[in-house]
């Protein structure tokens, strides 16, 4: 039996604006999307779906946004322990 941890990142207001994207970076780089994963704006919708992790374990997780004019903008910042 292996267990995981998942969690489900909610991006309110996402515009899903053509040219922009997020980058989701964490430590310890243990889990799916990998670290510093780039997504389109337009593939996320409201929620980016974190899988893989380690149970039991506090992650610290950053969310950039980027487009033509911004670039790595820290959106959103967390401690989570899965």
């Amino acid at each position: 039996v292996t267990y995981s941890a998942d969690l489900a990142i909610e991006i309110p207001g996402n515009l899903s604006q053509g040219g922009s994207w997020y980058r989701l970076d964490y430590s310890p780089p243990i889990g799916y999307p990998r670290p510093n994963t780039t997504i389109a704006a337009t593939d996320i919708g409201d929620v980016i779906k974190f899988r893989d992790g380690l149970p039991g374990t506090k992650y610290e997780f950053w969310l950039y946004y980027s487009n033509g004019t911004l670039h790595d903008w820290l959106t959103w910042t967390a401690s989570i322990t899965t």
